[in-house]
C-alpha cells in the first residue's frame, strides 16, 4: 500500500539512504556475518527485505528501476505464475513417460528431460499468459470497483440472524 500513497513515498525518498543501511543490515544479518538471527526470524527478515526491494523501485530512478522495469523481467514475471503451476506437471508427465521413472537427475538422459523440461513449461506458461490470462487482464481493467457502503449491513449465509454486520 505505501507505493499507493504519495505521502508515504515522499517519507521513503527522505529516508532512502536510512533504509538502505536497513537493508543492508537485513542483508548481512542473513549471511550470519555479524549476527546469526534464529531462523523463526529470518523469514521476516526475508519478507522485509523483499518489501523493500520493490518499494526502493518507486523511490529512485537509478540503473535498479531500470533494471527492474526492463521489458525482460516485466515479461517474466508475467509467465511466473503458469510456469509455476505447469511446471511440475510437465516434470512428472514427461519423466513417466520418457524415462519411465519419477524426476531425478542422475544420467546425460535425466538432464535431457529436465531441459525439455523447462522448455515445454515456458512454451505452456507464455501462451497461458498470452491467449488466458492477458483476456481476464484486460476485462479487470475495463471494471469499475467502488467502495461498499458501510452503512449496509451484509448477510452471511448460514450465520444467525443479527451476527453478521457490515
Amino acid at each position: 500500500m505505501a507505493v499507493r500513497n504519495p505521502d508515504t513515498l515522499a517519507l521513503a525518498r527522505r529516508w532512502r539512504r536510512w533504509l538502505d543501511l536497513l537493508a543492508l543490515l537485513l542483508v548481512v544479518t542473513l549471511t550470519g556475518v555479524i549476527w546469526r538471527a534464529p531462523w523463526t526470524i529470518q523469514y521476516s527478515f526475508v519478507a522485509a527485505g523483499c518489501a523493500y526491494a520493490i518499494l526502493r523501485i518507486y523511490i529512485s530512478d537509478g540503473l535498479y528501476r531500470r533494471l527492474l522495469s526492463g521489458k525482460w523481467i516485466v515479461s517474466a514475471g508475467l509467465v511466473s505464475y503458469p510456469l509455476y503451476m505447469y511446471h511440475q506437471a510437465v516434470n512428472g508427465l514427461m519423466h513417466g513417460f520418457v524415462a519411465g521413472q519419477v524426476p531425478t537427475l542422475v544420467s546425460w538422459r535425466d538432464l535431457g528431460i529436465a531441459t525439455a523440461v523447462v522448455f515445454v513449461s515456458v512454451g505452456l506458461a507464455t501462451i497461458s499468459t498470452v491467449y488466458f490470462e492477458s483476456f481476464f487482464r484486460r476485462l479487470g481493467r475495463k471494471l469499475k470497483y467502488a467502495p461498499a457502503d458501510p452503512s449496509k449491513k451484509v448477510s452471511v449465509i448460514g450465520a444467525s440472524p443479527g451476527a453478521a454486520t457490515g
